[in-house]
């Protein structure tokens, strides 16, 4: 991931203005993407709770359409 965010990675002769500016606006929005992820919490669920969860219909009519699909 490092090299990704690297500048001196960046061919400059074979790239437009427009381009590198792209190019530095996506590296700055991967890297904020990924200083973010270690701030995301993690939600287990019990037993019990993921038993009542396969119950409800959302999650019936989902399992549904997923296997309908693939």
């Amino acid at each position: 991931m490092t090299q990704i965010l690297e500048k001196e990675k960046i061919d400059i002769k074979n790239t437009s203005v427009f381009n590198f500016i792209e190019i530095l606006n996506s590296k700055w929005l991967i890297k904020e993407y990924y200083d973010e992820i270690p701030n995301v919490e993690v939600e287990y669920f019990s037993k019990e709770e993921e038993k009542e969860i396969f119950k409800t219909p959302e999650y019936i009519k989902l399992n549904k359409l997923i296997d309908k699909t693939f």
